[in-house]
């Protein structure tokens, strides 16, 4: 056998898993807490008995702090950022050393119960803490048990060196073999089921990290690739009916086609072995447009203009695709720094998108209407299957009026009052609304948007884009001006569209029962 085989053979058994270093670190930490309580436990019990029936023996509190020293000193250790295999090797050597300290100390202690017995026990009810509580291998828990076997074994003889009756050695033996046994085995099963928690954490070459979100669907995590190294964002969907998994699958599909700058790009997508569908999305930095609005209230007309440009940019491509997005909310436009770049608008969750040149993918069931209703086209709550392009155009119109305002155009106490309005009332001006002056272009463009009747509204997402661009009377949007809003509002928080996990599904809510907030 290679001494690298036979290196990497001991590297192998001194691995750790279930959370890596700083799971291992925590781990390190609640043993050392745990030797140092049951030390100080039997400190205070010695004290008390000392007191009522003979002097305190001074020897054996000089023992109780020796072996307090090393789990001080692990403590302090696993503060540092060590290697997992460098902080578990600091633990063998000051567990041993703890133990060694408590066998000493224990052999001086003169009771009826023989020593070696009490040193026993004391040995044993830490193999099987440490067994249970540090994510490492059977074979460093076996390795463990038979280091300290030798001191054990030493003071075994020192007590019994002139009466050491053999069948009492064995039986003690014995029992230390039992108790090491049990010990590499219960090692082992925790061992095996980290493993299994570490595999599941696994999809493809995805693992998962942190949770950065969950809905009513399913939960959005933090993701690696195996081999890039690109940070993601895995949106994993809880079991749903097949129409549900229809309409995921379908999510990721056209989501991929798309490949505008302002378009969240999809990585992958698949299932788990359990049915569970998942797919792979680029991880943002940055802010939803509702996050946004919640911080600093209205936006600012040239960062609306800004804002709705790049949005309309990215639908139009979809459009191009035959496809509508159905759901646009600020919820789902977000705000990013990406490449250096500030105020980078992406679209997310085509999760309602509908191909208008196909019938069967329209998932949506008889008498029900998909999307946010604050932002819902009157078409889509009188003729739903009619919607078309332009039903987008109205959902941003309705985007930019709340960046204007800080407010929807319309409020109700219920989700059939807001659809009414969408459906009856004629918006107010956002200058009326908010009382103040607001640039006379950009309110028409936004007022058009929210026609009733699609033949009003501008035909197509390349109009409203010539129609932001050849806004006058106000100065462009800067990356000064955008940094600055940065700095004040950024808690430089990694995310992704969490919101978008609840995709509602409305024809509204019991009468008098307000509608959720917006997601």
């Amino acid at each position: 056998m290679s001494v690298q085989l036979q290196v990497q053979r001991i590297n192998n058994l001194f691995s750790t898993v279930g959370g890596g270093s700083e799971f291992l670190r925590q781990r390190v930490r609640l043993l050392a807490r745990m030797g140092l309580y049951a030390i100080l436990f039997g400190l205070v019990v010695h004290l008390a008995s000392s007191i009522t029936t003979r002097p305190i023996a001074l020897s054996r509190l000089s023992w109780h702090i020796a072996a307090s020293v090393p789990l001080l000193l692990l403590l302090w250790f696993s503060k540092i950022n060590l290697g997992t295999r460098t902080l578990l090797a600091l633990e063998t050597v000051f567990s041993f050393l703890t133990c060694t300290c408590l066998m000493i100390m224990g052999a001086g202690v003169s009771t009826r119960i023989p020593p070696e017995m009490l040193i026993s026990l004391i040995l044993q009810q830490f193999l099987f803490a440490r067994a249970a509580l540090l994510p490492s291998g059977p074979g460093h828990t076996a390795v463990m048990g038979l280091m300290l076997s030798v001191p054990m074994t030493a003071v075994t003889y020192l007590s019994h060196r002139h009466n050491a009756p053999v069948h009492y050695l064995s039986i003690l033996g014995g029992q230390w073999i039992s108790t090491v046994a049990v010990a590499t085995a219960l090692s082992h099963v925790i061992h095996g089921l980290r493993r299994s928690v570490g595999k599941a954490r696994r999809l493809g070459q995805y693992t998962l990290g942190e949770q950065l979100g969950a809905g009513g669907m399913g939960e959005v995590y933090r993701a690696d690739h195996a081999l890039l190294q690109r940070p993601a964002a895995l949106k994993l969907i809880s079991n749903q009916d097949d129409e549900s998994l229809k309409r995921f699958e379908r999510e990721a599909q056209t989501t991929a086609l798309l490949t505008h700058p302002n378009t969240i790009t999809i990585f992958d997508y698949g299932r788990t072995v359990d049915g569970q569908f998942y797919y792979v999305m680029e991880l943002l930095s940055g802010l939803s447009l509702q996050e946004a609005v919640a911080r600093s209230g209205a936006f600012p007309e040239a960062r609306i203009i800004h804002i709705l440009k790049q949005a309309a940019g990215s639908l139009a491509e979809a459009h191009r695709y035959h496809m509508i997005h159905r759901d646009i909310k600020p919820g789902n436009l977000m705000i990013c720094r990406l490449g250096g770049m500030l105020d980078v608008v992406k679209v997310l969750d085509f999760g309602l998108v509908k191909r208008l040149s196909t019938c069967d993918l329209d998932l949506t069931q008889e008498g029900t209407v998909l999307g946010t209703p604050t932002y819902l086209p009157p078409e889509c709550i009188n003729t739903p299957h009619s919607i078309d392009h332009r039903s987008d155009l109205y959902s941003l119109g309705a985007v930019g009026y709340y960046l204007l305002c800080g407010s929807h155009v319309f409020t109700g106490q219920t989700h059939l009052e807001i659809c009414t309005k969408h459906a009856t009332e004629t918006p107010i001006a956002p200058s009326v609304r908010c009382g103040r002056t607001i640039n006379r272009n950009l309110e028409d463009i936004i007022m058009a948007c929210l026609k009733k009747d699609p033949d009003q509204r501008p035909q197509s997402m390349e109009d409203l884009l010539q129609a932001l661009s050849g806004i006058t009377g106000l100065e462009p949007w800067r990356m000064d001006d955008a940094e600055a809003w940065w700095r004040v509002h950024d808690d430089r928080h990694a995310c992704t569209s969490v919101d978008s996990l609840e995709t509602q599904t409305m024809n509204g809510p019991p009468e008098g029962q307000p509608p959720p907030a917006d997601h």
